[in-house]
């Protein structure tokens, strides 16, 4: 099943990779996140973003429980805590 819609899972990513290109980050740091449903959609920890799929990305609730098979960044809560 499909968390969330792949439009914006796309846009996540195309978020990182570009943050990359600019020099913001490189690699597999730093974060990308978007508020969705009842939480937010997060980059995966430990994934490089040039690696990245849609089904990557990782749904976080509002109580820190999350869905999806990977784990999500370990900064989610800062994430969280300015969209909730």
């Amino acid at each position: 099943m499909r968390l969330a819609d792949d439009i914006l899972c796309e846009q996540i990513i195309a978020t990182a990779r570009a943050m990359n290109r600019v020099g913001i980050n490189q690699g597999k740091s730093g974060n990308v996140s978007a508020r969705w449903a009842d939480g937010l959609l997060v980059t995966p920890t430990g994934v490089a973003y040039d690696d990245l799929t849609t089904d990557d990305i990782v749904f976080v609730r509002a109580d820190g429980t999350h869905e999806g098979r990977l784990l999500p960044s370990s900064e989610w809560q800062f994430h969280r805590d300015i969209y909730l």
